[in-house]
């Protein structure tokens, strides 16, 4: 069985962020733990959000984004990383080691990112149709299509990239 995702999120961690964040924009853990302990019975999400470690690294990105601007004491921190683990249903000190590793900033969708590159990939390659974007380069008779297939580990630190090149003739 499979759920959709959380419509405009492509993830539930940030569907969680985004319920959990307060009007001015700070993240409040209290909140994201109760809408958890309310939620983690009786809706489908908490399933998928327990098992996916991108979605949990992503709130604790987020709330170490948050400890870190105000200041928050290290006990406070423990504290209530133990309170997001036991919620979750694992262990402890799992989550203080992720805590630990993780930068003190959130994270974008790759979705961004990938449409960001995207976007300025095409704009780039439309703007001089006519001209070579290499000196040297002479045009091929065939159509040439290039997939790119990019993967970011945005928490860990592998950037892999796929590129594919084939070449159609010009005449079927």
């Amino acid at each position: 069985m499979s759920v959709e995702g959380p419509s405009p999120f492509r993830n539930w961690g940030d569907w969680l962020i985004w319920r959990s964040t307060g009007a001015f924009g700070d993240f409040r853990i209290a909140t994201c733990l109760a809408i958890i302990r309310t939620e983690r019975f009786n809706r489908s999400w908490f399933g998928y959000f327990r098992y996916n470690v991108d979605d949990v690294r992503r709130v604790l990105a987020r709330y170490k984004e948050h400890v870190s601007y105000w200041n928050i004491s290290i006990e406070v921190i423990q504290r209530e990383l133990a309170e997001f683990a036991i919620e979750l249903q694992r262990d402890p000190q799992e989550i203080f080691q992720e805590f630990d590793k993780l930068p003190a900033q959130r994270f974008l969708p790759a979705e961004i990112v990938a449409d960001a590159f995207c976007r300025n990939w095409r704009n780039h390659a439309m703007s001089k149709p006519g001209e070579l974007h290499q000196p040297g380069l002479e045009p091929e008779t065939g159509m040439t299509m290039v997939l790119y297939f990019i993967r970011l580990l945005l928490a860990g630190s592998s950037f892999n990239v796929s590129i594919v090149i084939f070449t159609l003739p010009s005449r079927i």
